[in-house]
């Protein structure tokens, strides 16, 4: 039925064009545009129309969506590619932020922007899930036109890049670090960087995040278990008293104080730079819309969301705050 009302309408447009010859040129022009408008608001009606037919299903769609369903990501593999998008590496660092932000106004931040974030993804589903289409360039065309598209695509160009970037730049130093550290040799640095940019350039090449839900669920379980070993060194270094020794014309003083005593809540000097740390912190969300694609329960993605931010904001806090209190200004 769509089929027949797009041609229908070509052919309108058509014999239009050619019954209307004595017409002047902006005439025709405003003539096709108001045509275009309602034929384009005719079809539309017809797709939602057949979209909710479509949408009862028989018992044939069904097996045929069940089929299909095998070949998406399920919901715990959803969750992990949601926590692997965003999260990463990046919670290793929250201890270094939270030392200039404060034990409380960090963890706030933290919060309110997990939160926000977390709010626009739920409007970013909501139109994908309405216009059909997971794709930043299209929805940005659909809503804004084709400028907005193309500035879309530079935008979304220029941020993944500079992620790719900075995570191989992060895999080349440890690859050259445990080559000098545990093997004692000097790895070539000029294969070194060749073997991850192919082994990048290979993996773009898969389309279907079906393919990476086991080295998903794998990066997510070592980050867990980083994170566990982390947060429990951490607490037993804040158990511990901390001793002071102090150099004074007697001798050396020694003095025993408590971790909180030299921490602050709120660090009025570089709290500016927890806020940046904040908002770049949750930077994976131009994965979101291919993760909601290669899911096996669309219906059921905002509440994979939830339950990916919350996860996430815990490992966040605990990090930060336990290595912040522990350590001190001196946190690395």
């Amino acid at each position: 039925m769509v089929l027949e009302k797009q041609m229908s309408f070509v052919d309108d447009i058509v014999s239009a064009d050619a019954s209307s010859q004595h017409l002047s040129h902006r005439s025709r022009a405003s003539k096709a545009a108001r045509d275009f408008i309602d034929r384009a608001t005719e079809i539309d009606f017809y797709v939602m129309e057949a979209y909710k037919k479509n949408s009862q299903g028989t018992a044939e769609d069904h097996r045929s969506e069940l089929i299909d369903s095998n070949k998406k990501l399920s919901t715990f593999a959803t969750i992990c590619a949601i926590v692997k998008a965003i999260a990463g590496l990046g919670v290793m660092l929250t201890s270094k932020a939270f030392s200039g932000g404060g034990y409380l106004f960090s963890p706030a931040m933290l919060v309110v922007s997990g939160v926000l974030t977390c709010f626009c993804l739920h409007r970013l589903a909501d139109c994908a899930a309405n216009t059909g289409v997971c794709n930043y360039n299209q929805l940005g065309y659909l809503a804004f036109g084709k400028r907005v598209r193309i500035l879309l695509e530079v935008l979304i160009g220029i941020c993944q890049a500079s992620f790719v970037l900075s995570h191989q730049s992060y895999i080349y130093q440890t690859l050259l670090s445990i080559g000098k550290s545990q093997l004692n040799v000097e790895l070539s640095q000029f294969w070194v960087a060749f073997v991850i940019l192919a082994a990048y350039y290979t993996l773009a090449l898969f389309r279907n995040l079906k393919k990476f839900s086991f080295s998903t669920v794998t990066g997510i379980v070592c980050l867990q278990t980083t994170v566990l070993i982390t947060v429990v060194f951490c607490s037993i270094e804040f158990a511990k008293p901390l001793v002071i020794e102090t150099e004074t014309e007697a001798g050396i003083k020694t003095e025993t104080i408590s971790h909180i005593s030299r921490v602050v809540a709120f660090n009025e000097e570089s709290y500016l730079g927890m806020l940046g740390f904040a908002v770049y912190c949750y930077e994976g969300i131009g994965c979101i819309l291919p993760i909601m694609e290669s899911t096996g329960k669309p219906g059921n993605f905002k509440r994979d969301l939830n339950i990916g931010f919350v996860f996430m904001m815990i490992w966040f806090c605990l990090v930060g705050e336990m290595g912040y209190l522990a350590y001190g200004p001196e946190v690395g």
